[in-house]
């Protein structure tokens, strides 16, 4: 268990790392890439992409989380035979969905996009069923608990779509960002097949994989109602308020949050081949235990970045977007509230794969939506774009506290103290941020805010040298040994 338990961190750190450069690529591209297009190719580039996600899930029908789920149970078991049925099962299912996925895209931008590019549209149809086909392969990745090769499906894609797609648009215009879209998808499936090739031998192709079907699309609609919640927002303050230019600032504020919010989802989700392992050998003392630990540290971050907005954010918007954009600083105020609502949310949401309660996150997700949409409409007519942001907190609070009740109950009873501690630790500098003195002061207050958090850590004993040295030991024991 302690060589899992390595794997297991090192993967993490691989994660967080490759988040990293995710961000950098999506700054370089809304640099470099929006502004080559013009706002006009841009917006049709827009339109084709965001359609793009929306049928990636169709081509995934919820199977990712059930490979994470269910590959390491049939290695614990040694039954590589079944593994194979399985995987095979899985793989033919995904053929079918891509490729019906790819159609029906096809079909329908034909139908309502009539003002653009057939080729374009094929091209892009051609790059969503390649990209179904490589995601089977980086989430087996992630059942084999590489959770470092299962995150470079997207790093590659993002960095390799940033190399293409500038030389594509000179020469092409939007058919070359088709065509870059295409060439990326082939490197990344090409990627995939190469780290894959010692476990495709033996697989056998079928479509066998229906015993696991209900928990796979339990997890499709659940991916569906996210969907909907992270990309309603805008559309929403646009009809309540007539108001681009709060689009914007909604619009803004939430890119930043869904950065950190995916950063925070991929971490927690990399647990899943490990926290399987021990929940599968019947460790759940062991799980509880890094349970806590993890909701413990996500809380830890998303404190800090509440007083990063509060103390620097004025001053990081418009040194990043401009001085138009100075009210976004006020809009991230709530969304990093959000962020240590996520701790809980991203802690829980990772249990119901690994303790097999797929209904708990689908109830979840229909909360969540459900709660801004409901309470999105009367905020954003009385605030406006800040109200939207409020919205989200609150949505994101009710989901947080549904799924954590519900597999505290149903699961793992893990304790809530270390997330409360932390939070209640950081509460205290919070107000410090509110003073309104020279950037540079605020600057100095926020690193003093910070070390006295970090000091107050220590000295209530939330986090101890101890717990930090036998996780980084763990991180580089060689070989297995101690209990």
């Amino acid at each position: 268990m302690i060589a899992e338990t390595q794997i297991a961190l090192r993967n993490s750190g691989w994660v967080l790392a490759q988040q990293a450069a995710q961000m950098v690529s999506g700054l370089l591209f809304a640099m470099l890439v929006v502004r080559l297009m013009g706002p006009e190719m841009y917006g049709r580039y827009a339109v084709l992409t965001a359609l793009l996600v929306w049928f990636f899930l169709l081509g995934g029908l919820g199977f990712n989380q059930v490979i994470a789920r269910y590959v390491p149970e049939y290695r614990l078991a040694d039954d590589a035979d079944g593994l194979a049925r399985f995987l095979g099962g899985v793989l033919g299912i995904r053929l079918l969905s891509a490729v019906g996925a790819a159609a029906v895209y096809l079909t329908l931008t034909r139908l309502w996009l009539r003002d653009l590019d057939p080729v374009t549209l094929m091209l892009m149809a051609g790059a969503l069923c390649l990209r179904c086909i490589s995601q089977f392969f980086y989430s087996l990745f992630l059942g084999l608990n590489r959770a470092g090769r299962w995150g470079m499906n997207q790093v590659l894609r993002e960095w390799v779509t940033l190399g293409l797609i500038i030389p594509g648009v000179r020469w092409l215009g939007l058919r070359g960002a088709g065509w870059a879209l295409l060439g990326t998808e082939i490197i990344v499936l090409f990627v995939a097949l190469v780290w894959a090739r010692s476990h495709l031998c033996g697989l056998r192709l079928g479509l066998n994989a229906s015993a696991h079907l209900r928990f796979a699309l339990i997890f499709f609609a659940g991916s569906v109602l996210l969907t909907a919640f992270q990309y309603s927002g805008e559309p929403l303050v646009r009809a309540l308020s007539l108001d681009y230019t709060q689009v914007a600032y909604f619009g803004l504020a939430y890119n930043i949050y869904l950065t950190i919010s995916a950063a925070m989802g991929q971490l927690t989700h990399s647990f899943v081949p490990w926290w399987t392992a021990l929940w599968t050998r019947g460790h759940s003392q062991d799980l509880q235990v890094w349970v806590e630990r993890l909701v413990k540290w996500l809380a830890i971050g998303g404190v800090a970045m509440v007083m990063g907005v509060s103390f620097l954010g004025e001053e990081a918007v418009v040194l990043v977007f401009g001085a138009a954009y100075r009210p976004v600083a006020v809009h991230l105020i709530p969304l990093a509230l959000a962020t240590v609502a996520l701790a809980l949310s991203y802690v829980a949401y990772t249990l119901t794969a690994v303790c097999e309660r797929p209904e708990v996150a689908w109830w979840a997700s229909a909360l969540r939506a459900a709660s801004f949409w409901a309470l999105g409409i009367p905020l954003i007519a009385w605030k406006g774009s800040l109200g939207g942001c409020i919205a989200v907190l609150a949505a994101v609070s009710l989901h947080a506290a549904y799924l954590t009740i519900e597999m505290r109950r149903a699961a793992l009873p893990y304790s809530l103290r270390p997330w409360g501690l932390a939070v209640a630790l950081g509460a205290i500098f919070w107000p410090l941020g509110w003073l309104r003195v020279s950037w540079t002061v605020r600057a100095v207050l926020c690193g003093a805010a910070l070390i006295g958090y970090a000091g107050l850590l220590l000295a209530v004993r939330l986090v101890t040298p101890v717990e930090l040295r036998t996780v980084w030991q763990t991180v580089r024991r060689r070989e297995e040994g101690g209990a």
